[in-house]
């Protein structure tokens, strides 16, 4: 008995089962790059709501594709862009906690403040802000797991239109995963969270589908953040593995003092009496 390859094998499904939804190898003679495929979730462009169409502001609609997605290999480029298309359900805003980039051996791409830019930039170019801490650059600051204003990102969100989030790794790089942490700020809040989101990296689509809401607290917010793999080779998931189990983000008891700088919002908020003129929650 091969006790040495059984227990490889179960530390392979132990890391895949813990990422989350992993790519399975499928055979495709017509298409040989698109050679992984989710499945346990659908990956299409349908918002999982059934309907191809989205109606936007001013009667904008969004023909969104409805055909199966394939996760391509490792892809390679430089300039990486989020395109998100939907919120969890909030209407005026949307917005992120968090994103982790991992190269292809498995390794945390840093991406310094002035390499990552959004357009709408941020909720600061509405006439009633300025100084709103809930900028872009939070959404590499490090602190993921969070409800705190001052490590998210938050910007105006109208339906029909697109909602951009831009990397730039000053190089080209190949992926392994990349992980998504939703709007956390409390489980009302939760709702503005980015739901459909198109990836695209250097103009190539690399995702296409539905990520996870957060679930509005502090606890537990780990098992929400959204796993996009692109490999299954046993080094590079093992890598990713050593570099969570040093994460306080997703090993919270690693740092006492990382979750003590958080603030959890009230689990359930009464609407505010006193909002803005168009009616947006400012909360």
């Amino acid at each position: 008995v091969d006790l040495n390859g059984r227990e490889e094998r179960g530390k392979k499904d132990s890391v895949m089962s813990r990422l989350g939804s992993a790519p399975v190898k499928t055979e495709d003679s017509e298409h040989p790059s698109a050679a992984f495929d989710f499945d346990s979730r659908q990956v299409t462009s349908a918002h999982g709501h059934g309907d191809k169409n989205t109606l936007g502001a001013g009667g904008k609609v969004f023909m969104l594709d409805t055909q199966p997605f394939h996760i391509p290999v490792t892809p390679g480029g430089r300039h990486l862009r989020f395109d998100i298309i939907s919120t969890w359900g909030d209407p005026h805003y949307v917005g992120l906690s968090g994103v982790e980039i991992f190269d292809s051996n498995g390794q945390k791409i840093e991406i310094v403040y002035d390499r990552i830019s959004a357009d709408p930039a941020d909720i600061n170019i509405l006439p009633d802000y300025g100084n709103d801490p809930r900028t872009v650059d939070k959404l590499v600051d490090g602190y993921n797991r969070t409800c705190d204003d001052l490590h998210v990102w938050l910007t105006p969100y109208t339906a029909g239109r697109h909602h951009y989030v831009f990397f730039d790794f000053g190089r080209s790089r190949s992926l392994s995963m990349i992980r998504i942490w939703n709007y956390n700020k409390s489980r009302i809040h939760s709702y503005r969270g980015a739901r459909y989101i198109e990836i695209m990296l250097d103009e190539r689509p690399i995702f296409k589908g539905e990520i996870q809401k957060a679930p509005g607290m502090l606890q537990g917010a780990e098992a929400y953040a959204e796993n996009i793999l692109f490999t299954t080779d046993d080094e590079v998931l093992c890598a990713i593995e050593e570099h969570d189990m040093q994460d306080p983000n997703i090993c919270p008891s690693i740092s006492e003092s990382h979750a003590q700088h958080e603030v959890e919002a009230p689990l359930a908020e009464r609407p505010k009496t006193a909002g803005r003129r168009d009616g947006r929650d400012v909360g």
